[in-house]
């Protein structure tokens, strides 16, 4: 999966390093390496003959194209994943097209969703605790036994965690609307945009010729085998 990769790949990555040549083609080798190794660039005859190859034209049509759809797919299906998990949600509440207002789930239901979106949260003790006793009633508003939060708003709150629990932090946003992007944007879209801001780079022949010329070099140099780094001898 691309998306987890691409994010870890980023995460260690100085990003003002990739403007020089050589960091982008140690990135790019790194972010390719599950579809191609590179290893034959080593050879002067393997890599003269690799560049005027079919394999040539459709490592750059990957590049420029399918890694981008495959990475879209990637998004919509997260997506997907979070309209699902909202919809059972609402199958635990019992909210449908016909009934808008919550039911009360099941006390294996309100389990579940302890579990999964209140344990280890910052959520008020009083209102997780009342929400995994065995017998709830949320129809006991105003006595002195009644719930702290009504059935309301134990579902807003799970939905509401559901649609954000991907979105990007503060820091991320507040950086994002520095360059005039107000649209909140989950983690995936996120790293989506980062790596096309990148492989958009290589949208020619040209640019694309020069990065595969500087991982030829990378190969040739073996600059990402190990070597002492402080005399630059191998």
């Amino acid at each position: 999966m691309w998306l987890e990769h691409i994010h870890n790949l980023l995460e260690e990555t100085n990003m003002n390093d990739l403007n020089c040549d050589l960091p982008m083609a140690i990135f790019m080798i790194k972010l390719l390496f599950t579809r191609i190794k590179f290893d034959n660039f080593t050879n002067k005859t393997t890599y003269l003959d690799y560049i005027k190859s079919h394999q040539f034209i459709e490592l750059r049509y990957f590049i420029q194209s399918t890694i981008k759809e495959e990475i879209n797919l990637e998004c919509v299906l997260k997506e997907k994943a979070i309209v699902e998990e909202i919809k059972e949600l609402d199958e635990m509440f019992s909210v449908d097209n016909v009934n808008t207002f919550p039911q009360t789930p099941s006390y294996e239901d309100r389990m579940i969703l302890y579990a999964k979106y209140i344990e280890g949260n910052d959520f008020k003790e009083y209102y997780a605790d009342y929400w995994t006793n065995k017998e709830v009633n949320f129809d006991e508003t105003g006595r002195a036994t009644s719930p702290p939060w009504e059935l309301i708003n134990y579902y807003n709150y799970f939905k509401t965690y559901i649609k954000n629990k991907d979105n990007v932090g503060q820091d991320i946003m507040t950086n994002r609307r520095s360059y005039g992007k107000l649209y909140d944007i989950t983690t995936h879209r996120y790293t989506q945009e980062r790596i096309l801001n990148i492989l958009n780079r290589f949208s020619n022949r040209e640019s694309f010729m020069d990065l595969i010329k500087s991982i030829r070099d990378v190969k040739v140099s073996k600059l990402t085998e190990n070597r002492d780094k402080d005399t630059l001898n191998y």
